[in-house]
Parts: structure tokens; C-alpha cells; sequence
């Protein structure tokens, strides 16, 4: 009986991986590497490149048979036995230590080819009686292998990581040339009739590198080339100098399309030649270059792309870090400029021109004429209490014709005036004299608000200057590519499409890493995937800068800032009351978190109370916030604040400011206080009182502040509070010794609890009538 399987079609479809391929173009590779000579005894690019596949599976086994069989090919050019000796000794090593290095470092690698090629060549100088001449051959093969492994590393990077993925940089660049050469190099004798090969690859290797990565890619590739083609075949060193030129004219030509670029290669090298040697210029070099231009010119224009898309990416990494400082430097820039925009429209809008006499200053004047001239009258209360009125207007009157006039004569004085007043003529003499006076007040003022202008205008200037010089500033930024090496090599490992990760150092030596990658659609796949593979990495925890995804309108990708985790978490409690019959509190204050893991906690105390109080105490606070987030230091923020309070006003007015910076990495804070009441440190139910005795800002042009910096750890809480909490309790000889003992009594952890505690307990101290405005902040720093 026959059993049927069904009408299925089932088809076997053999397919080669990648990393199949990548083998047998590793051994090709390491064919060609074999053959390359170079002082016509030494052959380290055949090592180096072993080396590199040290402990990587049977990709090993198989770049050593290439590379043993290209050694056979050139058997009389170079000793056999000394690399058959070596690449043996290299094959023990990776078999026997295969398993506990599979992952090994590049470092263990130029170890093993180092020093398995130094014990082949000092065997080979003993057979030759350790001869001096082998025995230096083999120091420096040593230092060739060695050397070779660095920078092949680099070099085949761009075949080992998935370049659609991957960005290049110039050292990586150079690398490439550099085994690419190395393999020109093994072609050295291989011709067609009398054209030789290697020239031919040369030349397309050149145009290549010239036309994808500009002019001077394409002089460094010539030179690249041209040198190792010195080393292996024993051209003339003039070749170097024709390359090179060559190269660069194929780049300086390359906006103009492929075949410009071709005859610029070919038209450049042709007048170096010219101009060095005659004689270097032979048909056998020229076909070998039109050859190799016709070639470069074939090549299908979908099969060039691809080759050249992981170049393209290696000439945008210059250009991914430069938009990336640019970017950091313009945005610090810009705000510094805010900041002096901000001076600029306070210093612009502090008070305005007086063009003539207003109520309040009638008034003062009438008060001022009353004070000199009546005094001593003997009718003064006759005029100035019972026929007030009627005297005040007609003074008024007198005021507007002395306005009008600039000095007023006795016939300008009403009559029933001049038969009422006793001493009509010093009435008028000292009228005059007080005009003038107060003349001359009107143009000291205009003067003042010239001079408040003309310094508006020059931090206008500045700001506008500094915002033009965004790309000149030093952002003392450093760039981690290892990090980077390692976090791309990762996330491509676990199929996580992140296209560019940049890692750098901040000026407060930690890391910052930024990376583009595909969208995620809120799956929060930063935080569930990635942010874990780059903590292991770095070995620092990160978190990401904004919990907001930022989608990239270009190319639809998400951008992601991760900065490194704070030790500590700070969280805050506010407690206000406003002054009895008083609709607006004096007092402001702000909680901001700044750039390099710091809090920072303020609270200013306006003089007085109500909308002018406020005022005040929301300019400082308003100020401090722009000056320290636009990266001033604390104590000149403090000084450019004071001297704007202090040309605010003619008119007496200051603020207290009270400052609380914590380092979140580090506990360390700092406490700055002007004029203002006693900080107290809540720790294990001891509490310390921080106090300073400085004058407030806006009162003196010089400020005078104290700076007390306190290790703080888990649990501890600060409360900052204001003038009018500490005052309620006036029996006590000691203001805060109130205060101090409700926090030592009260058992709270929570900041706002404590905060809406003391400003209870102030309320019951001052009784029914708050005679100032109160303020509590309480901030509670923990461990996360």
C-alpha cells in the first residue's frame, strides 16, 4: 500500500548567510594577503590579518588555507617555512584557547601574531646561525604585525558590522586603504600581456575613494597605494607623488560626474609625470590607467551604489559630530544671548523720561512751597487747614503758570492770593526756587534714564554678538568611539534598528549618549531594551533625558538622549501665607533642576509687601533662573542680579535671595544666602540653623554673600523660610529657637507636611493679624 503525502510542494532552497559569504571573501582576502611581499622578504599582512581571526570560529581555519596557498604561489620570492611555522603556531593557540577567549579583545590578538611571527623568525635566524640580518628581520616583522593588526581592525569593521547600520570615521577610512592596498599588493605579479593588474586596481581604487569621499581621500588613497606598490613591487618612488595628485584631481572633479572625474585623475597624473620623469610615462602605465578608468566608468550604477554606501557614511561622521557640537555650542550660545536680552529689556523698562510736572510730583512740590514759604506764618493755619482747598488750587494753579512760563512773577498770582497771603513776595521767590529745583531733579533723571538706555542697547549688542558666534565656542566635549564601537555592536547584535549612537563626556565627566533609531510607537522599547544594553556597556546607569519620544520629521526616526543617572531624587513641599489685608505675597521662589545633575532651590523676600514687594522678589528670582541656566556661575549671577535691583529704581527697594544648590551625584549642596532668614538642616532629629548676616541684593553696588556647604545624605531635609515665619514669635530672645523645636518634635518625612506644619505653627504665634508675608520650603533628599 501506497502512503501519499499530499499535494504539497516542497522545495529545498539552499542559501548561503552572511556570514558564509563574509568567510569566502575573508579568504580571498587572505589569498591575496598571502602573496604580497614586501622588501622582497617579509610578508606581515598575511599575519596581521590571521591575527584579526583569532578565536572567531571556523572563519580561522579558513582564511589560514587561503592564505597558506597564496604563500605556495610566490614559494620563490619569500621563505615558506617561516610563515608555515608561524600560522601553525597561531592555529595551536586558536584551538586550544578558542573557548575561553571567544570574545577577546584586539589587544590578545596582536599578542598572538606578535608573537608567534618573532618565534617563527628568530627559529628561522637560529638555522642561519643567528645571523644578525634574520634576527632584525624578525624584530621587524614584530613590529609590522602588530601594527598591521591596529589598523586592520579598524579596516575590516566595515565588513564585519552591517553597514546600512553602521557610520565610519576618517580612521577607519585611512584603514581601509590601507588593506585594500595590502591586497593590491599580492597582485603585483599579475599582467595581461604587459598591462599590470595592479595598477589597474589601483587606479579604480583611487578614483573610488576620490569620487565618494572628495579630494583629500582620494590624495590619501594615492598616497596609500602608491607606497605599498613602492614597498612590493619596487616601483619608483615618483609613483607616490603621481597617485597622489592624480587621486586629488579626480576628487576636486568629482561634482562634475564620474567621467570628469576619471579624466581629472588621468589628465593629473599625466603632468606630474610630465614635470618628474619623461621617461615614467610609458604605454604600459597608461593603458593600465585607462583600463582602470573604463572600468571605474562601467561599473553599473546600482552595483557602485551599494559598494559606496558605507563610504558615503564614512565621509558623514566628520559631519555627524560637527552638527553635533555645533548644535550643543549654538543652543548654549543662544541662550547666553537670551540672558543678556533679558538685562537689556530690564534695564529698557526700569522707568521712562518725565517730559513735565505729574500728580505726584505737584504734590511734593505744593508740600515743598508750604514747608519753605509758610512756616512761619502767622496765617498758616488759616490757609493750610481751614480754607485748605481753595488754597491748594490756587497754589496749583500757580505751579501750572510757573510750568508754563519756567518762573512765575507777581502779576501771574491771582488777586484775592495776593490780598490773603502775608508775605506775597517770599511766597514767590521761594516758589521759583523750588521749580528750579525740582528743574534740575527732571534733568538728572532724563540723564539716568539715557544712561539705563544706552546700557540697554550695549547688552543689546551683546547679546546679539554672542548669538552670532555659536560655532566658537569650546564645549570641551569628548567623544567615547570604543563606547561606541561596543553599544552599536550590541544593539545590531539583538536586531535593534538604531542607525547612529554617539557617547561623549561632559565638562562634569559624565556620559551622555545619543542615538537614532527606528520608531517604536510607544513600546517604549528605550527603555525596556535599550537603555539595559548600553547600562551593561558603560557600567553607569542611564536614564533618558525625556520621557517624551522625539520623532525626527526627516527620516522618521526617534531620537533618544540618555544621561547618566543621579544618586539622589530631591522632593519639595510649599507653604505660603499672605500679609492681613494684603492681596499679593512678597515672597517668590523656584525649584529647577540644571545641566550636571544639580537642584537648585531659591527664595527671594521682596521689601515691604503686596505688588510692589512681588515685583522685586520676582525680578530676582526671574533673573537667577535665566543666568543659571544659561551656564553662569552662582556668584556672578548673584552680582548681575544685584546690580540691575540696585538701577532698578531711584526709590529704595531690595530683595533678600536665599540659594540651595544640591550636587544630586554627589550630596554636596551649598547654601548662599543675602539678607535672608536662617536655612535649618533636618537630619535624625537633630536640626543645624544656617544663617548669614549679608545685606540684601539691590541695596549696595558691591554684594556681600557667604557660601556654607553641607554633605548631605539620604533622608535629610532643608527648609528655607522667609522674615515673616521666623518673626511671629517675638518673646523668644533666639527667632528661630521656635522653629527649631516644632521641626525636633514633629516626626514627618514628608515635605509638604512639614512645610504646612511650621507655617500652621507660625499662624497660631502671630495671632489673628499676619504682619508680613510667609513663605515655608521644604525639600527631602533621598537615595533612589
Amino acid at each position: 500500500m501506497e502512503k501519499v503525502l499530499g499535494s504539497k510542494n516542497v522545495r529545498n532552497t539552499i542559501l548561503l548567510s552572511r556570514n558564509d559569504v563574509l568567510t569566502f571573501l575573508y579568504s580571498l582576502f587572505g589569498f591575496f594577503l598571502g602573496r604580497a611581499i614586501i622588501f622582497g622578504v617579509l610578508n606581515p599582512f598575511a599575519i596581521a590579518f590571521l591575527a584579526l581571526f583569532c578565536f572567531e570560529d571556523y572563519k580561522f581555519y579558513f582564511i589560514c588555507v587561503s592564505i597558506l596557498i597564496g604563500i605556495f604561489t610566490v614559494a620563490g620570492k619569500v621563505s615558506i617555512a617561516k610563515y608555515v611555522v608561524a600560522i601553525f603556531f597561531m592555529a595551536m593557540v586558536n584551538l586550544i584557547l578558542s573557548k575561553k577567549y571567544k570574545r577577546a579583545s584586539v589587544v590578545y590578538k596582536v599578542a598572538v601574531g606578535g608573537i608567534c611571527i618573532f618565534v617563527a623568525g628568530l627559529i628561522m635566524a637560529f638555522f642561519n646561525h643567528m645571523s644578525l640580518y634574520f634576527t632584525l628581520l624578525a624584530v621587524l616583522e614584530l613590529i609590522l604585525v602588530c601594527s598591521l593588526v591596529f589598523i586592520f581592525h579598524k579596516g575590516i569593521a566595515m565588513f564585519k558590522k552591517n553597514v546600512k547600520k553602521r557610520i565610519f570615521g576618517s580612521e577607519e577610512l585611512v584603514s581601509i586603504c590601507i588593506l585594500l592596498g595590502s591586497i593590491v599588493a599580492g597582485t603585483g605579479d599579475i599582467y595581461f600581456g604587459t598591462i599590470s593588474f595592479s595598477l589597474c586596481l589601483s587606479t579604480i581604487l583611487i578614483l573610488f575613494m576620490g569620487y565618494k569621499c572628495g579630494a583629500t581621500m582620494g590624495a590619501s588613497a594615492g598616497v596609500l597605494l602608491g607606497f605599498v606598490l613602492l614597498l612590493s613591487e619596487n616601483q619608483r618612488i615618483e609613483l607616490i607623488g603621481v597617485l597622489s595628485i592624480a587621486g586629488l584631481m579626480g576628487g576636486i572633479m568629482r561634482d562634475v560626474g564620474k567621467v570628469a572625474s576619471a579624466i581629472g585623475f588621468i589628465a593629473g597624473g599625466t603632468i606630474v609625470l610630465f614635470y618628474f620623469d619623461k621617461s615614467l610615462l610609458s604605454l604600459q602605465l597608461m593603458f593600465a590607467a585607462l583600463i582602470g578608468g573604463g572600468i571605474f566608468l562601467l561599473i553599473p550604477k546600482n552595483v557602485f551604489m551599494a559598494i559606496a554606501t558605507p563610504f558615503d557614511k564614512m565621509a558623514l561622521v566628520d559631519d555627524v559630530y560637527a552638527s553635533k557640537v555645533k548644535e550643543l555650542s549654538s543652543s548654549k550660545l543662544k541662550s547666553f544671548a537670551n540672558s543678556f536680552t533679558k538685562l537689556s529689556e530690564t534695564f529698557s523698562g526700569l522707568s521712562e523720561k518725565k517730559t513735565g510736572l505729574t500728580q505726584k510730583d505737584v504734590s511734593m512740590l505744593i508740600d515743598d512751597v508750604a514747608s519753605k514759604a509758610c512756616s512761619n506764618c502767622s496765617l498758616k493755619q488759616y490757609c493750610w487747614e481751614k480754607n485748605f482747598y481753595n488754597t491748594y488750587q490756587t497754589v496749583f494753579s500757580i505751579l501750572a503758570a510757573c510750568e508754563k512760563k519756567g518762573k512765575i512773577e507777581l502779576e501771574d498770582i491771582p488777586s484775592d492770593f495776593k490780598t490773603k497771603c502775608a508775605n506775597v513776595i517770599k511766597f514767590t521767590e521761594v516758589t521759583n526756587k523750588m521749580y528750579e529745583i525740582y528743574k534740575t531733579n527732571l534733568f538728572w533723571h532724563n540723564r539716568i534714564v539715557e544712561s539705563r538706555e544706552l546700557v540697554s542697547e550695549q547688552l543689546m549688542g551683546v547679546a546679539s554678538i554672542i548669538g552670532n558666534l555659536a560655532e566658537e565656542l569650546d564645549v570641551e566635549l569628548e567623544f567615547k568611539e570604543e563606547i561606541e564601537e561596543a553599544i552599536f555592536y550590541e544593539l545590531d547584535k539583538n536586531n535593534l534598528g538604531v542607525d547612529r549612537v554617539i557617547v561623549l563626556e561632559n565638562k562634569y565627566g559624565k556620559y551622555e549618549v545619543s542615538l537614532s533609531c527606528k520608531s517604536c510607537y510607544g513600546k517604549r522599547s528605550c527603555s525596556k531594551e535599550i537603555i539595559p544594553i548600553i547600562n551593561r556597556i558603560i557600567g553607569r546607569k542611564m536614564k533618558q533625558d525625556s520621557t517624551a519620544c522625539i520623532i525626527d520629521k526627516k527620516d522618521g526616526n526617534c531620537k533618544v538622549r540618555l544621561v547618566e543617572e543621579q544618586k539622589y531624587r530631591v522632593t519639595t513641599g510649599v507653604a505660603r501665607e499672605i500679609k492681613t489685608n494684603s492681596r499679593e505675597s512678597g515672597d517668590s521662589y523656584t525649584f529647577m533642576e540644571l545641566r550636571g545633575g544639580q537642584c537648585l532651590i531659591a527664595l527671594s523676600d521682596g521689601m515691604g509687601s503686596g505688588s510692589k514687594a512681588k515685583e522685586e522678589s520676582t525680578a530676582a528670582i526671574e533673573l537667577l533662573e535665566q543666568f543659571i541656566e544659561s551656564g553662569f556661575e552662582k556668584d556672578l549671577a548673584i552680582k548681575m542680579i544685584n546690580s540691575v535691583l540696585v538701577l532698578k529704581s531711584n526709590n529704595e527697594s531690595f530683595s533678600t535671595l536665599d540659594i540651595c544648590a544640591i550636587d544630586l551625584y554627589s550630596g554636596l549642596a551649598e547654601f548662599v544666602k543675602i539678607g535672608a532668614a536662617s536655612t535649618f538642616l533636618i537630619r535624625d532629629g537633630e536640626v543645624e540653623v544656617i544663617k548669614s548676616s549679608s545685606l540684601p541684593v539691590g541695596i549696595v553696588n558691591e554684594v556681600d554673600f557667604e557660601v556654607t556647604k553641607r554633605k548631605l545624605k539620604s533622608s535629610d531635609m532643608i527648609l528655607m523660610i522667609t522674615d515673616g515665619v521666623v518673626d511671629t514669635n517675638e518673646n523668644l530672645d533666639i527667632e528661630e529657637k521656635w522653629v527649631c523645636e516644632v521641626l525636633a518634635n514633629f516626626k514627618s518625612g514628608n515635605p509638604q507636611d512639614v512645610a504646612d506644619y511650621i507655617l500652621y505653627e507660625a499662624k497660631n504665634h502671630a495671632g489673628k493679624i499676619i504682619r508680613d508675608d510667609m513663605t515655608v520650603v521644604a525639600a527631602k533628599i533621598w537615595e533612589k
